[in-house]
């Protein structure tokens, strides 16, 4: 989630100003003199630490330069429009917040915005559980737009079992409005995981939509309806472990008969990433449709990582990895290459590595308790909804969070 929040948000209705930036200058060298901890962040996803509390606060940029060195600055502008940028500072430490306030305030105006409540269309909400994240307004907006702000909700975003194939019934007309209604679908995933398998399946047919496809993004919109005030809480304290689980429904694609391939990583209470994607190949089994997911998983978990080391919250245990085929799992933990496997491609036995050096630690989870199974099929509404409860999400009201592993 945090790496699709860089994404960039057209025409959003949130305290975001439009922006540009007068000149280019050297971040490195402007704060090469200040301390190597310093925390410096700007436009970027939130960060969340369940054992402090966090400072998120968000200034208003004013990009004018010196008129001394205006004409200079210009030159060597790309860009020429807009003058408005939003920072958002985060961190454990007040004082540190307020240096890099006043270092950046040395360069540019700035004007303080208080904490930060809207970004890119997402709206953080604070209360003594913890910090609530969603994105009720633009679901609002969105069904606003598509003229199914009155729609009967429904409590399921696909019906179970669905098959969606390519050559179906008749074209639509128009298929702009598709495009636009999936695109917009595919930004509410950021706070939305329970959605993100059905929209990535309709994703499939943005080239030549067909009007059943239209009928099933039109019930994903139902579905949303029904849960406007859900999002994914960050609950304070506990134990803020990072977990992962993946699984692939082998050949689910009628298309192609690919498989889908879904992770979902949870530190702490909360969702942090996650993801529903076709594979790029046909397996030729269901232990290769599992192990390729893992693979898949495993890259992501080392860019966490990555993120969380260079946010100074470093992990120094092997990342527990949940899944339910234990072919895959021996497949990965046992060294020796098998003859069966050699038409499984090299960059995907990155998995075995990972085991090898102890960085993730693959462990085994009953179909039942399987919470990546909500990012590869559409699911009955009870199991349906005990997945997404797993999730960490809940509505505005602060429904409880289960947590089963």
């Amino acid at each position: 989630m945090a790496k699709e929040c860089r994404l960039k948000k057209k025409g959003m209705e949130s305290n975001v100003a439009t922006f540009k930036v007068e000149d280019e200058w050297d971040a490195e060298a402007f704060f090469a003199a200040e301390e190597e901890d310093l925390a410096f962040t700007a436009i970027t996803s939130n960060r969340i630490n369940y054992e402090k509390d966090w400072i998120v606060d968000s200034d208003e940029v004013d990009g004018t330069v010196d008129e001394g060195n205006a004409e200079e600055d210009v030159a060597q502008n790309p860009w020429q429009t807009g003058v408005y940028q939003q920072l958002s500072e985060e961190g454990d430490c007040e004082e540190e917040i307020l240096q890099t306030k006043e270092n950046l305030s040395i360069r540019f105006l700035m004007k303080e915005l208080g904490q930060l409540n809207h970004f890119l269309g997402l709206e953080i909400d604070r209360s003594d559980e913890g910090i609530f994240l969603h994105q009720q307004k633009y679901s609002k907006d969105l069904l606003k737009k598509f003229g199914m702000l009155n729609c009967k909700p429904i409590s399921t975003p696909m019906e179970p079992n669905a098959k969606m194939c390519a050559h179906e019934r008749k074209d639509l007309k128009e298929a702009t409005m598709y495009r636009q209604l999936v695109g917009s679908l595919i930004y509410l995933t950021l706070t939305r995981p329970d959605i993100s398998y059905a929209v990535g399946v309709m994703s499939r047919y943005m080239q030549n939509p067909k009007k059943l496809h239209l009928e099933a993004v039109r019930g994903i919109l139902r579905y949303v309806k029904g849960t406007l005030d859900y999002g994914i809480i960050y609950k304070k304290g506990g134990d803020c472990k990072l977990v992962g689980f993946c699984d692939a429904d082998y050949a689910g694609d009628h298309d192609t008969r690919r498989s889908t391939t879904g992770y979902i990583f949870m530190l702490g209470s909360g969702v942090v990433s996650s993801c529903s994607k076709r594979q790029p190949t046909v397996s030729l089994s269901t232990t290769e449709a599992e192990y390729r997911a893992k693979a898949m998983a495993a890259q992501e978990s080392t860019w966490i990582l990555q993120l969380l080391e260079d946010l100074h919250q470093s992990i120094e245990y092997p990342i527990s990895l949940y899944c339910d085929n234990l072919s895959a799992i021996c497949l990965a933990e046992n060294p020796v290459f098998h003859a069966r496997t050699k038409h499984v491609e090299v960059h995907y036995h990155f998995i075995r590595e990972k085991v090898l050096q102890e960085e993730i630690e693959l462990e085994h989870v009953r179909t039942e308790n399987q919470v990546a199974d909500l990012l590869t099929k559409s699911l009955s509404e009870n199991k349906f909804q005990g997945f997404r409860r797993q999730l960490g999400m809940a509505n505005k009201g602060g429904a409880s969070v289960e947590e089963e592993y």
